[in-house]
C-alpha cells in the first residue's frame, strides 16, 4: 500500500493558501459583516477571508473578514 499524507508544514501551507482567499462559510455563530458593521448574520452562508494574525507554537491564528455576498467585495475591494 502507498499513502500520501501531507506533513504538518504542507498542511499549514495549504491552509494559508485556502483561507487567504474568499470562501463560503456557514455562520453557525453570529458574525459581524465588514461591509456594514451594524449587520450581524447568523445561521446563513457568508463569504470570509483570513489574514494571519499571529503564529504561535506551529499553529496559525486568523483574523477574519466577513461579507454577505460577492457584490459587497466588488463595492469595497479593500476588504
Amino acid at each position: 500500500m502507498i499513502f500520501h499524507i501531507p506533513t504538518k508544514g504542507q498542511k499549514l501551507e495549504i491552509e494559508k493558501e485556502e483561507f487567504s482567499k474568499w470562501h463560503k462559510k456557514f455562520a453557525w455563530l453570529p458574525v459581524r459583516m465588514d461591509s456594514d458593521i451594524s449587520k450581524i448574520v447568523w445561521l446563513e452562508f457568508v463569504l470570509r477571508k483570513g489574514k494571519i494574525d499571529r503564529w504561535s507554537s506551529g499553529d496559525l491564528h486568523w483574523k477574519w473578514s466577513y461579507v454577505e455576498s460577492t457584490f459587497d467585495i466588488l463595492k469595497n475591494p479593500d476588504l
